[in-house]
């Protein structure tokens, strides 16, 4: 049976299947606001998947920095350096459609696994 490793182009639900990092084994589906949210409180990196207002998707690591609602649309605003672009970078929440955090250790796994 041969081995594959999971990479970031694979479904986020599959890298969860496999996910180990300090806080245990990742089951369920978190939610991504609530990862970047805790990232924030904790200064720490986070791994998102972020969809532009074209419909596109990209990766990216970012270092959330301030997060900021509009007090008349609710928006919520993530200013971030991002890793992706090497500067700083505003995201909109509800955008993120996937965040996990970036000290995830990435198990390798059989093809039956996926």
């Amino acid at each position: 049976m041969p081995l594959v490793f999971v990479q970031f182009s694979l479904l986020s639900e599959k890298i969860r299947k496999v996910a180990v990092g300090r806080k245990g084994i990742f089951t369920g589906n978190p939610d991504p606001e609530k990862v970047v949210m805790e990232a924030h409180e904790n200064g720490e990196p986070v791994v998102i998947c972020y969809k532009d207002r074209k419909g596109r998707r990209t990766r990216r690591m970012i270092e959330p920095l301030k997060i900021e609602t509009d007090p008349y649309s609710g928006v919520r605003r993530i200013e971030s350096y991002c890793h992706l672009r090497h500067a700083e970078r505003t995201f909109l929440l509800e955008r993120i459609v996937d965040a996990i955090p970036a000290d995830t250790e990435l198990s390798v796994i059989s093809e039956d696994g996926l």
